[in-house]
């Protein structure tokens, strides 16, 4: 997600002035992934537009090396239920992600089955933000069992990841999505408002969402729409997402193929509509370019209602409709980005949100280096973040607690600018400090093979070591790690 400009520098200023690989998604996944649980999901939106009704049928394969018992679900959308204990929405953002007054949502789990058989299952979880469903048999390695929910989502008036704002509906981290199991354990979490507080695996989806016609839907993957008697179904199908959104509105789309990939740009009020899509389609060439192709055969980047600047899903971008200009240009490419690191190279964003926040901020400053034409350079880049840091030191560094480390969990940062300062702002000084140290070469070789090596996989902080390290073929470890741990300090003459 991109906080960048508009959203971190007003913050910073507030607290100061307090005083402080080839296509794959369509008809047919192929055999590489044959492997991967399958969501279907067929939604109906309520004739109000405030909330929608799921039927949903997980084909769920163990790829664990354990047999499981049971399999815990995470409930994003619970975080909108008036007696949430952690809010999606910091107090300090509560006015502009609530324009008409605070309201709630939540989701209804009206019944749950296995293979056929209907299953009492158990909402827990530190907010009640997790669906237990017991099995009646362990499910041993690499075999399946099919899961079927009804369920309803009541979505709330606000401009964030899943809710409805005017004419514009955000479904984002709105289904009950299957936890990774790692460490003994599910990997659940409560919704923090700080960072991305999603963590999940690679999958295939055949989703369809049925509403009004005059409402177009901005989907993960390519779609395909069918309209009869006023009503509209638009269907697509993505293989190896590790999450799916939806985006419906009043949109404009405009279109351009490239690689055989269409890159489409959805919007409802831009007047610089073919410089936005410009920008889609130069981060799609450029990042393939640089990383490895992009895998999806659609890429759609949307204007919508959102408290922040970006966000990303699976081929799929938010950007705020708030930005304009360079600002939403940069964001547009801070979260083309983000297809490379996440989308399709995962990594946990809850535990580890340094990773990918990190890599894809050094990526977006790869771009404008690759193109000139955007008038922003790398170098003005680097210094703004190294500034970011020193201006952050200078106001912090003598409060109780004070730490630079990158590499905590989201529960460990006491908001969004501390962990925007460190999982953004040092974490690409980091990177352009590495890539000085070992060399363009080596560095871009690292990172191809940081991608290439884990496609649709999840990457670990020891693995971007590796990576560095045997593209260098030198010790980086304790570099990393001074970074990561805030041994360093990098606070320029302060």
């Amino acid at each position: 997600m991109s906080k960048l400009k508009k959203g971190v520098v007003v913050l910073f200023a507030a607290l100061l002035i307090a005083v402080f690989v080839p296509a794959l998604s369509g008809c047919g996944g192929g055999d590489i992934f044959s492997g991967l649980s399958l969501y279907t999901l067929r939604i109906t939106l309520h004739e109000d537009g405030q909330g929608i009704d799921v039927a949903m049928s997980l084909d769920y394969r163990n790829n664990y090396n354990v047999e499981l018992s049971e399999l815990h679900f995470n409930l994003h959308a619970n975080a909108f239920r008036e007696d949430a204990q952690y809010r999606p929405v910091s107090a300090a953002d509560m006015a502009n992600a609530f324009p008409n007054g605070e309201s709630f949502g939540g989701i209804d789990i009206a019944s749950v089955s296995v293979n056929g058989t209907n299953t009492a299952v158990e909402i827990t979880g530190q907010d009640y933000n997790v669906l237990r469903v017991p099995f009646a048999n362990a499910l041993m390695p690499t075999h399946r069992t099919v899961i079927d929910m009804q369920f309803s989502v009541r979505l709330a008036n606000v401009r964030h990841r899943l809710g409805w704002y005017n004419n514009l509906i955000n479904l984002g981290n709105f289904f009950p999505i299957a936890a990774i199991f790692q460490n003994g354990e599910f990997a659940t979490n409560v919704y923090y408002y700080i960072g991305d507080p999603f963590f999940s695996t690679a999958a295939n989806f055949d989703v369809s969402i049925t509403k009004p016609a005059n409402l177009i839907a901005a989907m993960s993957g390519r779609t395909y729409r069918e309209v009869t008697s006023g009503a509209a179904t638009t269907t697509a199908k993505i293989y190896g997402a590790r999450d799916f959104a939806i985006v419906l509105g009043e949109f404009e789309v405009l279109t351009e193929t490239v690689d055989d990939i269409e890159v489409r740009y959805y919007f409802h009020n831009d007047s610089e509509a073919a410089k936005n899509l410009q920008a889609a389609v130069d981060s799609i060439v450029t990042f393939s370019d640089m990383f490895g192709a992009y895998p999806w055969e659609t890429f759609s980047t949307v204007q919508t209602a959102f408290l922040h600047g970006g966000m990303e899903y699976p081929a799929l971008t938010m950007i705020s409709d708030e930005l304009e200009g360079d600002v939403f240009r940069e964001v547009i490419i801070h979260e083309a980005a983000h297809q490379w690191w996440y989308a399709v190279v995962g990594s946990d964003q809850v535990r580890h949100g340094w990773i990918d926040e990190s890599l894809t901020q050094m990526a977006t400053s790869l771009f404008f280096e690759a193109n000139p034409q955007y008038g922003v350079t790398y170098e003005e880049r680097m210094a703004e973040a190294l500034s970011m840091l020193s201006l952050y030191a200078q106001a912090f560094r003598n409060q109780p607690g004070f730490t630079t480390a990158m590499d905590r969990p989201l529960s460990e940062f006491s908001n969004s600018l501390e962990y925007v300062v460190m999982a953004y702002y040092k974490g690409k000084i980091m990177l352009d400090t590495l890539r000085i140290q070992i060399g363009n070469e080596a560095f871009m070789l690292a990172m191809r093979t940081l991608y290439q090596d884990n496609m649709f996989g999840i990457i670990t902080p020891e693995l971007v070591i590796a990576a560095f390290e045997t593209a260098s073929q030198r010790q980086l470890a304790p570099f990393f790690n001074a970074w990561l741990d805030g041994s360093i300090q990098v606070f320029g003459n302060n």
